[in-house]
């Protein structure tokens, strides 16, 4: 369990910290990049979105975090992603640690 310190404030990733590293995310053109299971900050330029797929191998995505936006998710590892569109972009994500 890591341990989180609560009232002080300190960089993502670094000891104590609720989130985890800020991390790039490069999306090619019309290209996906899974988003590696647990809680994540998703953050998206211009040009990156965030989807999920309900019915795989179907594979209807729904878009959950649109361009130019940070959100709060939660992903299994397989069916949650970064999207660049056709100029392709760069998402970050930061994952957050539960508070126990």
């Amino acid at each position: 369990m890591r341990r989180i310190i609560l009232g002080v404030q300190v960089a993502f990733g670094a000891e104590g910290g609720a989130f985890g590293a800020r991390t790039a995310v490069v999306c090619g053109v019309d290209t996906s990049v899974a988003i590696p299971a647990g809680v994540w900050l998703v953050e998206t330029d211009a040009h990156t979105t965030v989807r999920f797929t309900y019915d795989f191998p179907t594979g209807t995505f729904v878009t959950w975090v649109p361009a130019s936006t940070v959100a709060m998710i939660y992903s299994d590892g397989f069916n949650v992603e970064f999207r660049g569109d056709g100029t392709g972009g760069t998402g970050h994500q930061s994952q957050v640690f539960p508070l126990a």
